[in-house]
């Protein structure tokens, strides 16, 4: 099996890879940034909120937010945006866990889905094998 590593940042890796592009997936996401989880999670079309809802509120924090780049009041913003996913309850529950792993079932074989999802070392690496192999 060949195997080519690419990285992408955050944005691009909740966006993409479980899209059907790569046939597995592994990643980190212990360095997301709050702009990192609002694009993801949060804004009304970020992949992991399907139901595109979003408040008023939230959309004018983060666009302030986003607005104010790397400046020094942005640190802030971003705390005003964290605070209105709380407050909303947007979320019961985020694992920031250090890996994560997906596949195409399709193109692998040998894969069973591991306890934990975030837990990609649980996964029998020796067992993988492409589809029809």
């Amino acid at each position: 099996m060949e195997i080519k590593v690419q990285v992408a940042p955050p944005p691009q890796f909740f966006s993409t890879w479980n899209s059907g592009k790569y046939a597995l997936g592994l990643g980190s996401n212990d360095e997301l940034t709050a702009y990192d989880w609002y694009k993801a999670w949060f804004a009304a079309d970020a992949p992991g909120n399907p139901s595109g809802a979003e408040s008023e509120e939230l959309k004018s924090a983060a666009d302030a937010a986003i607005k104010a780049g790397t400046s020094s009041e942005a640190g802030k913003l971003w705390g005003e945006v964290t605070r209105i996913v709380y407050d909303e309850a947007l979320t019961c529950g985020h694992v920031a866990g250090d890996e994560l792993i997906a596949w195409q079932s399709k193109r692998v074989d040998g894969v069973k889905a591991p306890s934990q999802p975030w837990e990609a070392h649980m996964v029998d690496y020796k067992n993988l094998r492409p589809k029809g192999e």
